[in-house]
């Protein structure tokens, strides 16, 4: 007869079985949970941080220190594209009781992939919380990709997503998917849904309520009419923007062009539209005629640039100066012309012909533009002379203009043919003088049309 098994001995087993059943259940549970959300769960409990980046779409190039240097935060980066609204909520839970005082929140969302009831449901749990909302911004050749149904429900889910939140107080939401100048330009994306690092920064930098592109009740209508518009054109239009690979083009000029050397600047858009190889010599604060500061006169860098062998001159199968001058010029009050001294260099028309005259000497099968000075809103929009030797803004448009003739090369009309006034100024101008993204953009394409054409 069979000895009876021990009770102990069967609830031993069980127990032992029990607990490789659940070590599987771990394990299993374990290996189906994506690397980069377990490291980001782990990164989530342990480590200190003020603000956090989660995103459901690429957002791999936007840089914590950024978010310290410009804003003051110690961000948490995480590295997991949410997928949906369940996984969003998972990720703000464990946020939650990470210990850490979260003050601001950076959400990419793709609203195709998640409701404004959803949305409304999960961050209605943290009221103390500011969240700023950064819709996905399809690259517009993606756009225009899109059959008519397709695009046409792509903006109603951004509609559906973005309206119910217009005019919170600590939810808001911001237009970089709708802006020309963001999603026309191929240099701004990597992917047609992720931005270089430039543009990440500068995402970052223009996402608050102190920004313009900021979503309002009042913009918003407006603003999805344009983007429909926009996309609408692209999709329709045989018409693409000109082919420059062939050319270089250089430039000279103050800081409308100096300012900036990414994507967005007035360089960068001629190339990432175009294709066109780009040096910018421009100076800023530097006019075309000098007054105690000679080194940064337009005809004192010319001659810096043929003293240092020119490059990227020579190698250049079409080659292209584009000089922008005369703010600065109008601004300090520098005469705008000399009918004395053609060449005079401490007047901006003379020193625009002395610097073109270097140029054409040096290269004489280069085209050459004069650009006018853009509008400004800046003494009386330009209508009040600085000096007695000095004119009005339009005088130096029209001396540009001259200068141009004279010297018989390209006039490009900026002051005119940009579109910008007194009206719309501050779509285009950040501080009354200097182009935002937009007015760049703007000159940007301006230009490229004008070389295409030659």
């Amino acid at each position: 007869m069979k000895k009876p098994k021990s009770p102990f001995k069967i609830l031993l087993r069980c127990a032992a079985a029990c607990a490789i059943a659940a070590a599987a259940a771990f394990l299993f549970l374990y290996l189906s949970t994506p690397a980069k959300k377990r490291e980001d769960f782990k990164r989530i409990s342990s480590q200190n941080y003020d603000s956090v980046l989660l995103s459901m779409f690429p957002a791999s190039l936007y840089d914590p220190e950024d978010f310290a240097v410009y804003r003051g935060m110690t961000l948490l980066k995480t590295g997991y594209e949410i997928p949906d609204a369940s996984t969003l909520d998972e990720y703000l839970s464990r946020i939650a009781k990470s210990g850490n005082s979260i003050n601001t929140i950076y959400l990419g969302v793709l609203p195709e992939q998640i409701t404004a009831s959803e949305l409304s449901a999960i961050l209605e749990k943290y009221p103390s919380v500011i969240f700023e909302v950064i819709p996905a911004y399809p690259s517009l050749s993606y756009l225009s990709g899109l059959s008519s149904e397709e695009f046409s429900s792509l903006c109603a889910s951004y509609e559906e997503l973005i309206s119910p939140f217009l005019g919170s107080d600590n939810i808001h939401f911001f237009s970089f998917f709708a802006q020309e100048w963001f999603i026309s330009n191929p240099a701004n994306y990597l992917t047609d849904f992720e931005v270089t690092e430039d543009i990440s920064r500068l995402v970052m930098l223009n996402a608050d309520r102190d920004h313009p592109y900021l979503l309002t009740q009042k913009n918003f209508s407006s603003l999805f009419e344009d983007y429909r518009a926009l996309a609408q054109t692209a999709a329709e239009s045989t018409e693409t923007m000109p082919d420059l690979s062939q050319w270089t083009v250089i430039f000279f000029g103050d800081s409308i062009i100096a300012n900036y050397t990414d994507s967005t600047s007035v360089p960068g858009v001629l190339s990432g539209i175009s294709g066109a190889s780009v040096h910018n010599l421009a100076v800023g604060g530097a006019s075309a005629s000098w007054d105690e500061n000679e080194s940064t006169s337009f005809p004192h860098v010319v001659q810096s640039f043929l003293d240092s062998g020119s490059p990227g001159a020579k190698e250049a199968d079409r080659l292209c100066f584009a000089v922008n001058f005369g703010l600065n010029d109008y601004f300090i009050g520098l005469p705008a012309d000399d009918d004395a001294d053609p060449y005079n260099s401490k007047s901006y028309a003379g020193a625009l012909r002395l610097g073109v005259k270097l140029l054409k000497e040096a290269f004489p099968d280069a085209d050459i533009f004069i650009m006018s000075p853009n509008f400004t809103s800046y003494y009386g929009y330009g209508s009040i002379p600085q000096s007695e030797n000095g004119g009005t803004l339009r005088d130096y448009v029209a001396a540009a203009k001259e200068a141009a003739a004279d010297m018989n090369v390209h006039f490009l009309d900026n002051y005119t043919e940009l579109g910008i006034n007194r009206t719309n100024s501050t779509s285009y101008l950040l501080d009354g003088c200097h182009l935002n993204e937009a007015g760049r953009f703007l000159f940007g394409t301006h230009l490229a049309k004008a070389i295409a054409g030659l």
